[in-house]
């Protein structure tokens, strides 16, 4: 029997609905947005809620940044109707009248005579291919090569682990220790930043007791964890998604030691595909995101209504 409950009810997001949230998106490919792990450990303000309408998940989520709640939805069941019904609803309760995140799965079929849709460029999941960054092949690689190989020179004892999140408190304290030598190299190197809701999301994670599929893989030199990425794999499927990553700029190349690694590991789990999420139209985290060559894309977009 279903919890969640049918629009425009809502229920707040919680541990429990994980499930029933996974029998939808399992459905399409790996938004980020709407992988169970992201609705519940970004729900730092507990203002995120679940309601179904027309077998379609809908979510009234809050920005990552700003807190601001927003609809969005995922499914392909009577979506013009659906989005019509969301756009009334959002103008009556004062929220944002248009429709965002919202997967390229839910908008293929909509009436664009109706209905304004814009790509969100800054919100498009960024697609990797494991394989490719297990060697970081060819020319458009050789960068990254060559800093895996600096690094790996400078630091002949570096070791890499792969261990499950679930209770492991020893893996949780170095890599709160890698964020804070994070955000200090951020402060001497005088770079803006915002941790706070990202930390609150990774709190969030490690509180959370069905971690079975989460990972961290984290780099050490020496004893000292230097870099970590926490990523979550699915069952019977080519996808990992990967929710947080951190490096000590100090040590010169180990981000993409880091990322050659997780790729080795993964590959040989049979995975194909890494979602490592979207830039939230920040240059740097573009820039950075797609010297790693991404092969594709899982696009989201902007639904408005047409005003006459």
């Amino acid at each position: 029997m279903s919890t969640i409950p049918l629009f425009p009810e809502f229920k707040n997001i919680e541990p429990s609905d994980r499930e029933e949230v996974l029998k939808i998106t399992s459905q399409f490919p790996p938004y980020s947005d709407f992988d169970f792990t992201s609705l519940w450990t970004w729900n730092t303000s507990k203002g995120r809620q679940l309601s179904m309408l027309n077998n379609n998940l809908v979510v009234k989520f809050t920005d990552y940044t700003t807190n601001e709640p927003f609809i969005s939805f995922l499914g392909i069941n009577k979506t013009n109707e659906t989005v019509r019904t969301l756009l009334k609803y959002c103008e009556s309760v004062k929220l944002p009248t248009t429709l965002s995140l919202v997967p390229e799965s839910s908008v293929i079929d909509l009436d664009d005579s109706e209905f304004n849709i814009f790509e969100d460029r800054g919100n498009n999941d960024y697609i990797y291919s494991v394989a490719d960054h297990t060697v970081f092949e060819g020319s458009d690689y050789h960068p990254k090569r060559r800093r895996v190989n600096k690094f790996a020179r400078e630091n002949p004892l570096a070791r890499v682990i792969t261990e499950n999140l679930n209770g492991n408190k020893d893996i949780q304290s170095d890599i709160f220790a890698v964020i804070s030598a994070w955000e200090k190299n951020k402060v001497r190197e005088a770079k803006e930043y915002e941790l706070e809701h990202e930390l609150s999301a990774i709190n969030c994670l490690f509180t959370e007791s069905e971690l079975s599929n989460v990972v961290a893989t984290c780099v050490y030199a020496d004893a000292l964890m230097i870099a970590f990425s926490i990523d979550e794999t699915f069952p019977d499927s080519e996808y990992v998604v990967s929710h947080f990553a951190k490096y000590d700029s100090l040590y010169p190349g180990v981000y993409e030691f880091l990322v050659q690694n997780r790729a080795k590991y993964f590959v040989n789990l049979g995975k194909k595909f890494i979602n490592c999420e979207q830039d939230l139209d920040i240059a740097g985290l573009r820039q950075s995101k797609e010297s790693y060559l991404p092969c594709k894309y899982l696009k989201k977009f902007k639904v408005s209504a047409v005003r006459n």
